[in-house]
């Protein structure tokens, strides 16, 4: 059952982060891909994301 729930799940979570990625300001103009990675690097860039 839970299984066949995970791609809605995955889909909403996706279109939920999108626009938190794309607002956040590094300093720099960097692609959403890249602040990804800056993200799971530091978390100082994790909390501008989130917060």
């Amino acid at each position: 059952m839970y299984k066949d729930c995970s791609p809605l799940n995955w889909n909403v979570f996706c279109k939920a982060a999108l626009p938190l990625l794309c607002n956040v300001d590094v300093g720099e103009k960097t692609s959403v891909k890249r602040k990804m990675f800056m993200a799971a690097l530091d978390v100082t860039i994790l909390e501008k994301i989130l917060s």
